[in-house]
């Protein structure tokens, strides 16, 4: 631990995914501390992944469902954040840990190489079903709101009703989907349409 402005800076016996120990400052409140992370954790994942892509849209509800299991959140300066009684700072600062850690598993929700290949898969056997020329990838619904962070995966047209597709090979892929339904149905509630939902059998967690 040492002294960083009107901070203390604590290196944590965690191990981020490139080897380098989870990073905590320290800021006295009054009766307790502020645990924060100085930014460093959406840093960590704008390295290879877009870091406001997990900021907004329906990666940004589970994030915030998942800092509130540990006890923080996301401030508006791009801080994950947690106050703490003194009593309690031993116990706060291993959840606060665990939370940055969990955090960077967000990349893979974005960025999934199995994800990937399932979602090429789904697209040709669309195309094969449907045509091509029907099959609407990453399809923006006009009449929602911010529709461009609720995006629906596939989406058929040419029929009476859209039929929309949401792929989901992981757990995290059929959180987002419910996210994602649950945003769009005030919005389209008077247009008939069918929803689907694809998946494997198999979960790479």
């Amino acid at each position: 631990m040492s002294e960083d402005g009107d901070a203390l800076r604590l290196s944590m016996p965690l191990l981020e995914a490139d080897g380098d120990f989870v990073t905590v400052w320290l800021r006295r409140t009054m009766g307790g501390w502020r645990l924060e992370d100085a930014g460093t954790t959406l840093m960590r994942i704008s390295y290879d992944s877009d870091a406001s892509a997990v900021t907004r849209g329906p990666r940004r509800v589970l994030l915030d469902r998942m800092l509130a299991e540990y006890g923080a959140r996301l401030g508006d300066d791009g801080q994950i954040v947690s106050e703490t009684e003194e009593q309690h700072i031993g116990m706060s600062l291993l959840r606060y840990g665990q939370a940055l850690l969990r955090v960077n598993d967000l990349k893979s929700w974005s960025k999934s190489r199995i994800a990937s290949t399932f979602f090429d898969d789904l697209k040709l056997t669309l195309a094969e079903i449907a045509g091509a020329e029907r099959v609407q990838e990453h399809y923006l619904a006009p009449e929602v709101p911010d529709a461009a962070d609720y995006p629906i995966d596939f989406a058929i047209t040419g029929g009476p009703s859209p039929l929309f597709i949401f792929g989901v090979p992981t757990r995290d892929r059929a959180r987002l989907a419910t996210i994602v339904l649950q945003h769009i149905d005030p919005y389209i509630f008077r247009v008939r349409f069918d929803r689907r939902l694809s998946g494997c059998e198999r979960d790479p967690e």
